[in-house]
């Protein structure tokens, strides 16, 4: 049952994506609309065969990202670029596409680790992937920015709101990781080093206040970024001991 409707998903994204590249904006968004709807039905369905919401794993990381993504993209990014749009509306695809082409061994629901089986990493996961959502969309901003040479750039105001939102969640994703590590291991999690580099992509994300040079805040933006999927990917792989 995944598979077809991740099947279904790649098809109406891919067709929304065609559409808006050209300018058929209003079936875009009647496909963009349906899918939103059978992509929560997708991690409605994978809570229950699982047991547990979608938060462990990269194939569950993946359907819930592309969701988020496509949510903050239909109802707090109304009226944003058109080249924003159009990226924004790829990436949703290939985190669905990447999803559906990954081994059956990592969509096989599994039982969470015993860090994740507490409502504070419930909250955590999510709120972690929103805020490499709206980082992700800030980037897009003022790559376009960048790359047009804009003084007086119409989404400035929007690129910020979302990098103060990336903050926000990122925070929110760290003090919910410490509070489900203290429940869970009976510690805070001081010596987890994911937990340590989501801190250091927050200091990082803090010198796009101290600049107002649009090629600095898109390199900001991009450290940033990068930052935060060696958080959430590498960091305990290339540094755990």
């Amino acid at each position: 049952m995944e598979f077809v409707l991740l099947i279904l998903l790649s098809t109406l994204y891919a067709f929304a994506f065609l559409s808006g590249i050209f300018g058929k904006r209003r079936p875009a968004l009647y496909m963009i609309y349906v899918a939103l709807v059978l992509h929560a039905g997708l991690l409605i369905f994978r809570s229950v065969s699982a047991g547990h919401p979608p938060v462990s794993g990269i194939y569950e990381a993946l359907i819930l990202l592309s969701w988020l993504m496509l949510l903050k993209f239909c109802f707090l990014q109304k009226g944003s670029s058109a080249l924003a749009v159009h990226v924004q509306r790829a990436g949703v695809l290939l985190a669905v596409l990447a999803a559906l082409l990954l081994p059956q061994e990592f969509r096989t629901a599994a039982l969470p680790e015993p860090a994740l089986g507490n409502f504070w990493m419930y909250v955590h996961f999510p709120a972690y992937l929103f805020a490499a959502v709206t980082l992700f969309s800030a980037l897009v901003l003022s790559a376009i920015r960048l790359f047009r040479k804009a003084e007086n750039f119409p989404h400035a105001s929007r690129m910020e709101r979302d990098v103060r939102l990336a903050a926000l969640f990122l925070w929110i994703a760290v003090f919910t990781e410490a509070a489900g590590a203290r429940l869970s291991g009976g510690n805070y999690g001081s010596g987890d080093l994911s937990q340590l580099w989501s801190v250091i992509t927050l200091m990082i994300l803090s010198l796009y206040f101290f600049t107002r040079s649009p090629g600095w805040r898109a390199l900001v933006l991009f450290l940033g970024f990068l930052s935060m999927l060696f958080a959430g990917i590498g960091a305990e792989h290339f540094l755990g001991v």
